[in-house]
């Protein structure tokens, strides 16, 4: 039979104490093949918005989207959308019920409690939330859920902004498949320290 002494679990306490998130989150877009070439952002949701807290430059800037320290409206952010879908209907019906928490920034983005709700469905169905032009109409983004490694932990928007694609260009998925693995070792730093 095999034991884990103590001082090993000591070891593997102290690293999930030290895991850091957003610099994990640098590392695992950097070391990508799909994801180090996209402008990538981790977000938080902050109301009916969503806070950035990690951007990973790529190979093309986009200086209209979303930089360290800015709040977007959730409703049509693909990070704001995959948080929200973690919500109750009823809550995100409560949330937005000022119609001014549903901006439009373009003529795609969402502007009724419905329709968000229809949007929000759709990404608990399909695992990942589109942003189909409704930030910047150049801009398709696509975002993942970050999963708290504990109850104490708030959950993160992992997105991805692909600039120049249709909505349903082949991309999407291939990229939507690299943010859940990324996201799952954010999710597990365990999985990290055993190579995965």
């Amino acid at each position: 039979a095999f034991v884990l002494g103590r001082r090993v679990v000591e070891l593997g306490g102290a690293y999930l104490r030290s895991f850091d998130i957003v610099r994990e989150f640098y590392r695992q877009c950097a070391d990508s093949p799909i994801l180090s070439r996209e402008l990538c952002q981790l977000a938080l949701l902050d109301g009916t918005h969503v806070l950035y807290v990690a951007r990973h430059e790529g190979r093309a800037p986009l200086r209209l989207s979303a930089t360290i320290g800015d709040r977007f409206p959730a409703s049509i952010t693909a990070v704001g959308n995959i948080l929200l879908a973690q919500l109750d209907p009823a809550v995100v019906a409560d949330r937005f019920r000022d119609p001014a928490s549903l901006p439009r920034w373009t003529e795609n983005s969402v502007s009724s409690v419905p329709a968000l709700q229809e949007k929000l469905q759709r990404a608990r169905v399909r695992g990942y939330a589109l942003d189909d032009r409704e930030t910047n109409p150049a801009v398709v983004g696509v975002a993942v859920l970050v999963r708290p490694r504990s109850s104490a932990e708030e959950m993160f928007g992992l997105g991805a902004s692909l600039f120049g694609v249709d909505s349903l260009d082949a991309r999407i998925p291939d990229v939507a498949a690299e943010l859940h693995r990324v996201a799952e070792n954010l999710s597990n730093p365990m999985l990290l320290a055993f190579g995965a």
